[in-house]
């Protein structure tokens, strides 16, 4: 007789967490299990011909960097790891440096924003504002258990295509406090 395959907890899903930027008129939830947002500057390389737009990572040191050797400009993008509520998933939020902003105002002195249930929406445009509210704190709404936050960063280095040999040094990091 054959030996049952024991196995004490179920393997977990393989599925990757994706990167979430809000399309005209939509709106999530989200609870943030991040500490705080990630920041890194991005360089923008436009559209040209029929090839879409699409972003660069800058990277240190600035003479190497191919955004710069490029003479394109930076822009800051922060990204906060989350779950979002009505799918039931983890993502990656991005965020403008206006919706962090916005995100400083709601909380004020509050420096943390794990645990918080924000309702993120875009009007309708390609690239309009996004309407940032606070909606509770997680502890209030269940007793559920966060996850551990996880960076951004490999999944960036992967969209990006960056090999480990070309991380920046210690201390080199695009990462913005």
């Amino acid at each position: 007789m054959s030996e049952l395959n024991r196995m004490e907890e179920p393997q977990k899903e393989k599925g990757e967490l994706f990167i979430k930027r809000l399309d005209a008129g939509e709106q999530i939830e989200v609870v943030c299990l991040s500490v705080k947002p990630e920041g890194f500057l991005t360089h923008w390389q436009p559209a040209h011909g029929n090839r879409k737009g699409y972003s660069l990572p800058c990277t240190k040191p600035i003479e190497e960097c191919e955004g710069h050797v490029r003479r394109l400009g930076t822009r800051w993008r922060g990204y906060i790891h989350c779950f979002e509520l009505h799918k039931g998933k983890p993502l990656f939020m991005e965020i403008t440096p206006e919706t962090l902003q916005n995100l400083r105002c709601l909380l004020g002195e509050a420096t943390i924003y794990r645990g918080l249930v924000f309702g993120f929406k875009r009007m309708n445009g390609k690239n309009t504002r996004i309407i940032t509210t606070l909606l509770a704190e997680w502890a209030r709404r269940s007793h559920a258990p966060l996850t551990e936050p996880l960076s951004v960063e490999p999944m960036l280095r992967k969209l990006w295509q960056m090999s480990r040999e070309n991380r920046p040094s210690e201390g080199g990091s695009n990462v913005q406090a």
